[in-house]
């Protein structure tokens, strides 16, 4: 199974503490608990920044219902992509896309809207459907 974030590969399992916006979901949300993997965390750093990654858990236990931290290195001012409470998952046969919404605003550009992150976990033929 591949999934990509930011072109990095990492798997993980949607549960938990997620609030899902669409009960439509449903289907998607028991086909991914078969992957068999669950309440995920991982780092992730780059050049410029660190991201702290969480499957429907806060990844560094915090308080915040951030689900995905990013923290910029050279100043160290941290953000977050998406929250765990505001879920929502599309999908097809071998794929499903995750993605994580009402971040942190950004300040003086894009419109002052909220930050999201999208995940997207796609099934390799060694993984049982």
């Amino acid at each position: 199974m591949r999934v990509i974030f930011f072109s990095i590969v990492f798997c993980a399992l949607v549960n938990g503490d997620c609030t899902f916006r669409s009960n439509d979901s449903k289907d998607l949300q028991d086909k991914i608990k078969k992957w068999k993997i669950y309440n995920s965390t991982v780092t992730i750093r780059s050049k410029t920044s660190t991201y702290q990654l969480g499957i429907c858990l806060a990844p560094n236990n915090s308080n915040i219902n951030g689900a995905i931290i990013q923290t910029i290195n050279e100043d160290s001012n941290v953000y977050v992509l998406g929250q765990i409470n505001q879920t929502n998952l599309v999908g097809g046969d071998n794929w499903i896309l995750l993605t994580y919404e009402n971040g942190s605003p950004y300040s003086n550009q894009c419109y002052n809207k909220t930050r999201s992150a999208s995940l997207m976990f796609v099934c390799g033929r060694n993984m049982v459907r």
